[in-house]
């Protein structure tokens, strides 16, 4: 039986902290995030960061926000 661990972060600094000790090969993320849950910056910074610091990392984004410009954006 496979098993898998999940890991939870509440803001960019620590989704960060906890990427680099985990080194995960899939990452699910939410664009809104603390401390601007209603928008998609922080969300986006943290997607940066993650390629940037593993560029070959799966990451799965969800959002409640209903912009295709976003999704987009972030499978770019």
């Amino acid at each position: 039986m496979d098993r898998f661990e999940s890991v939870t972060a509440d803001d960019v600094a620590s989704a960060v902290l906890q990427f680099r000790r985990h080194k995960p090969p899939v990452v699910t993320m939410d664009l809104g995030l603390p401390p601007d849950q209603d928008s998609t910056s922080e969300g986006f910074r943290l997607l940066e960061k993650l390629i940037e610091l593993e560029p070959g990392t799966k990451v799965i984004v969800l959002t409640g926000q209903n912009d295709q410009s976003n999704a987009l954006r972030a499978m770019s």
